[in-house]
């Protein structure tokens, strides 16, 4: 279902993620981690919301877009 394989994302010269490579087939996960580790960036670039720096992202066999957006769903707390 999410395949994640060195994905990178920069804001500048700093990295929210980092080569970070899982693979998960199904199921129900959770992100734990301390404030400013990534969490919301990674599931920005889940949801297309943000483009990798580098590295590739595929829901459901293709990258985030429309057709994702059937599969996964971000809302956030505030705008």
């Amino acid at each position: 279902m999410l395949k994640i394989d060195g994905l990178t994302y920069k804001f500048g010269k700093k990295a929210a993620v980092d080569c970070l490579s899982f693979e998960f087939t199904n199921g129900v996960y959770g992100l734990l981690g301390p404030n400013g580790s990534g969490k919301t960036t990674l599931i920005k670039l889940i949801n297309g919301l943000l483009t990798p720096t580098s590295g590739s992202l595929t829901v459901c066999g293709g990258a985030p877009g429309v057709e994702t957006k059937k599969v996964v769903a971000y809302l956030p707390d505030s705008n």
